[in-house]
């Protein structure tokens, strides 16, 4: 029997709702529209949740980038699936490893750095991003 990695059981799952099923194959990856060798799957969106929140697998290529931003109305919660790299804030930079997760404050600037084996983090948005 092979194994999967956490990663490739989460992209290749499902998401249940009280009145139906969204299969994660079926929801496309997309390039990040700002930056270099991300790639985005918007997995639970706010239509879903009453706008409470949402959550996103976020593909960052080796030694890619995430360049400094901030989301003025939204917590973000980052929970380290895959890969290596760093998250940093204006005051702190957090080492990233699978295990790993990062409670970033709305309004609070941060960047997200991978590492030589690329990085795969679980993105959650309070209220939802989309």
């Amino acid at each position: 029997m092979e194994a999967f990695t956490i990663f490739q059981q989460i992209d290749n799952g499902a998401v249940h709702y009280k009145d139906h099923s969204d299969s994660l194959p079926g929801i496309k990856w997309m390039k990040h529209p700002s930056f270099h060798g991300i790639h985005l799957k918007h997995m639970i969106r706010g239509k879903d949740t009453g706008h409470i929140f949402s959550s996103h697998l976020v593909k960052i290529g080796p030694g890619c980038c995430l360049e400094m931003h901030c989301h003025e109305n939204h917590l973000e919660l980052h929970e380290v699936i895959e890969g290596d790299g760093f998250c940093q804030l204006i005051e702190n930079r957090f080492d990233y490893r699978p295990g790993k997760m990062a409670v970033i404050p709305e309004k609070e600037s941060h960047l997200v750095q991978a590492g030589g084996n690329g990085l795969i983090l679980l993105a959650k948005f309070f209220p939802a991003m989309l």
